[in-house]
């Protein structure tokens, strides 16, 4: 997906996990925003900073309208994440899910 993204969309990538450890592709991310201006990669550690939500989004990058929200992760984050963010205005229709399951 990150390689679909054109030169003049902003996108912000926020890996929030319960360590500060480096992840699978972390490297890659961070290098990828260093030659790609409008790519900001956040890593976000729910253990000291809470668990994510739409005030910890929007301290990281300002949400409107116009954006769309992917959203990866366990099925219990991804319905509180998603609950949070269109009780606070953003549309459903905006927020897109991909399922992740340990098996």
């Amino acid at each position: 997906m990150l390689k679909s993204v054109s030169s003049d969309q902003e996108v912000v990538m926020i890996h929030s996990s319960r360590t500060n450890e480096s992840t699978l592709f972390t490297n890659l991310f961070i290098e990828y925003q260093k030659t790609h201006p409008n790519f900001k990669f956040v890593i976000h550690n729910s253990d000291t900073d809470g668990h994510l939500n739409n005030q910890l989004i929007n301290k990281y990058c300002l949400l409107n309208q116009e954006n769309y929200v992917y959203i990866c992760g366990p099925k219990k984050m991804m319905e509180d994440v998603s609950m949070d963010l269109t009780d606070n205005g953003l549309l459903q229709k905006r927020i897109i899910y991909e399922d992740f399951t340990f098996k």
